[in-house]
């Protein structure tokens, strides 16, 4: 049987930059930058200058400190901005320093996290989390060569140059610390993070649609925010996307609004299957934004209002996302296909796993709490939404259809038993042509079978391909539910 991949980081690097911060502080940029030097291994006495900085960079798998993110804003700082950045290392430092406390050094030197499976969950404390990702941040976290479907570093790479966007990425990262480090000074900081990998339960071809509202005003960071809904993540088949990088569309927006996402990466760290999304429950928002894509910008700290619940005697804030990838239409033959049962079904599947509710029969403590408490088994995780917002999900980048990836959601919708969608069509105005079709589903009681027979139905009937404008793919489905 073969092992199941690990989670673990090496105690070396982690020792040696928790060594250096024991008796340097970062209080300036010389010293910030002499630590980042430190943790890599970079050594400038016996180094020649430009071309070695960028060897030793090259060598470690680590960029270059030198003219990165921290020294552009460290640059432009202020007297109070210069405040704020030594604050917030300070933060970052002592969050790291406690990482060590919680994983304890096997025989081997490695600080074991967890184990990856398939449909299970992981609880971790908030603080936990902020922990993990405050040592990733000051690069002490190095993974071992055997584990190549962990990342190497969540942030490495923010780090690396101060082009706009990393700018703007790094300025949310440091709010998140920030803001947990408020938490923590007023006792705030005791909730969870719940990851759940699910796979495919069966779904309930006999569920009646959902109420379907496409709304034109509705955005999913921004009506997700309150709490009581699942926003839809739509993700990369490796969770997170560019989030590590210069990406910066809807998936990696979501992950600097709500950085503890960031640690999904470190606790699922494979791809997705066909039949598996990530469920995630309790993050906390720490950031404000403005604009889309490289015009993105950080705007300010965002204050969380969103209350607390209980479940198997742990708080866990009422926030909750489900990442799910779609298929890549790259071709125009693959786009012109993506109506046909195969791939209709390989989204309808995806989208119903996502929006299930998460199962919790397997459930990990990480790290593991003591002996004497147990989670309840097979529960449903807090009271869990039966309202999603989505939107145009596989679409853009990803080359689907836009009216043929909202019937396929309506249709995931009815299997998993939501009770509404709250769909963004964006600037799609063409969907809300599709109200009509989406109304007579919910009012007639249309279920999931119905509706998923009567696209098939159309598709044939009329000859469809999946590049269908949405003024014929409506009434053309309408019309087979009315026969």
């Amino acid at each position: 049987m073969a092992k199941k991949p690990t989670v673990c980081f090496s105690d070396e690097t982690y020792a040696r930059g928790m060594e250096y911060l024991s008796t340097h502080s970062l209080t300036s940029w010389a010293e910030t930058q002499a630590y980042y030097r430190h943790v890599v291994g970079y050594t400038p006495e016996t180094a020649s200058p430009e071309e070695e900085i960028m060897a030793q960079c090259s060598k470690h798998d680590s960029p270059s400190i030198d003219d990165g993110c921290l020294y552009y804003l460290w640059k432009e700082a202020d007297a109070d901005k210069d405040a704020y950045i030594q604050s917030t290392l300070a933060t970052i430092v002592s969050f790291a320093q406690g990482l060590g406390d919680l994983y304890p050094v096997d025989k081997d030197g490695r600080r074991h996290m967890l184990e990856v499976s398939p449909d299970t969950c992981v609880m971790c404390r908030a603080s936990t989390i902020c922990s993990l990702l405050a040592a990733d941040f000051l690069f002490a976290l190095d993974y071992p060569q055997d584990q190549p479907h962990v990342p190497r570093s969540v942030f490495r790479t923010l780090l690396s140059s101060p082009a706009d966007i990393l700018v703007e990425k790094v300025q949310f990262i440091l709010s998140y610390f920030h803001t947990m480090g408020r938490m923590r000074d007023e006792g705030l900081l005791d909730g969870y993070v719940v990851v759940h990998r699910a796979t495919l339960k069966k779904g309930k071809d006999k569920n009646p649609v959902p109420l379907v509202v496409l709304d034109e005003g509705a955005g999913i960071e921004k009506d997700g925010a309150s709490g009581g809904v699942v926003m839809a993540d739509f993700a990369n088949e490796w969770i997170g996307g560019g989030a590590r990088s210069r990406g910066c569309v809807q998936e990696e927006i979501l992950f600097l609004l709500y950085p503890e996402l960031y640690a999904t990466m470190l606790v699922s760290p494979t791809a997705m299957g066909d039949r598996e999304a990530i469920h995630v429950s309790g993050m906390t928002r720490t950031g404000i934004h403005s604009g889309y894509g490289w015009d993105t910008k950080y705007v300010g700290p965002y204050k969380e209002q969103t209350p607390l619940k209980t479940w198997g005697g742990r708080p866990v804030r009422d926030t909750h996302l489900t990442a799910f990838d779609a298929l890549m239409l790259f071709s125009l033959s693959q786009k012109k296909g993506q109506l046909r049962p195969t791939p209709m079904q390989r989204e309808i599947d995806k989208a119903t796993i996502a929006f299930q509710t998460p199962s919790l029969k397997k459930c990990i403590l990480s790290p593991p709490e003591p002996k004497g408490y147990t989670l309840p088994p097979d529960q449903p995780l807090l009271e869990y939404p039966t309202t999603v917002i989505t939107g145009n999900w596989g679409c853009g980048a990803f080359g689907g259809n836009r009216g043929v990836k909202l019937l396929v959601q309506v249709v995931a919708a009815a299997k998993a038993g939501l009770t509404k969608v709250v769909y963004c069509p964006f600037s799609a105005t063409e969907l809300m042509e599709g109200q009509a079709l989406l109304d007579h589903c919910h009012q007639g009681k249309i279920t999931a079978s119905q509706l998923q027979d009567a696209i098939e139905s159309a598709r044939r009937s009329n000859k469809l391909y999946g590049t269908v404008e949405c003024e014929v793919l409506f009434p053309a489905v309408l019309a087979e539910l009315a026969k």
